[in-house]
């Protein structure tokens, strides 16, 4: 999977890309990235974790509309 991965690093897309901090906490954060391309819109919630090795993604959830 990750070579797959790495054919993919640095693509640019013809979107425009928006973000908000939903909720917040010292431990964990949801993150809500919103990317409008032209006729619809992905909207990518993240789930993120206050490790001791410092702030990790836990979760993706996706969606199109």
């Amino acid at each position: 999977m990750l070579k797959s991965l790495e054919g993919i690093q640095n693509v640019e897309q013809n979107c425009t890309t928006e973000y908000s901090i939903v909720e917040t906490t010292p431990t964990i954060s949801v993150v809500k990235v919103t990317m409008k391309y032209e006729g619809f819109s992905k909207i990518t919630y993240l789930n993120l974790a206050n490790t001791s090795k410092g702030w990790k993604i836990t979760s993706i959830s996706t969606s199109f509309i």
